[in-house]
């Protein structure tokens, strides 16, 4: 099981029981999606986009049956930044990978590269 999507629920107004939240959306979602709770919030675990818009569709779900409204975000997981990213979001030149950067970026890095082993003059 891959958890490279994640959606944080956070609950609006008194949850009053998040762990039973919890368990019954362990419940609902099945081995595919991982459910946990942090803070307030109900993160929601799945390997595909699609996944985590549907498990978030469910939490949703199990929380206005609860009379609960939800704020949502969807996030992936970006193994060279090590950090959870917002998909919608770009992602600065500055924090990507070295194979990720436009060729002007390719081209200062390398020109650096070779001043730092060039002799000094």
């Amino acid at each position: 099981m891959s958890d490279e999507w994640r959606v944080s629920v956070t609950p609006g107004g008194r949850t009053g029981g998040p762990k039973k939240i919890v368990e019954g959306l362990r419940i609902r979602l099945g081995e595919d999606i991982k459910v946990s709770a942090d803070r307030g919030r109900i993160l929601l675990y799945a390997g595909t986009e699609k996944g985590a818009g549907e498990a978030d569709q469910v939490a949703r779900d199990v929380l206005a049956q609860q009379g609960l409204t939800a704020e949502s975000v969807l996030e992936y997981w970006d193994p060279d930044g090590h950090k959870w990213r917002d998909p919608r979001v770009e992602v600065p030149e500055d924090d990507q990978s070295p194979g990720q950067r436009s060729g002007g970026a390719k081209l200062v890095d390398g020109i650096l590269q070779i001043m730092s082993e060039a002799p000094p003059f």
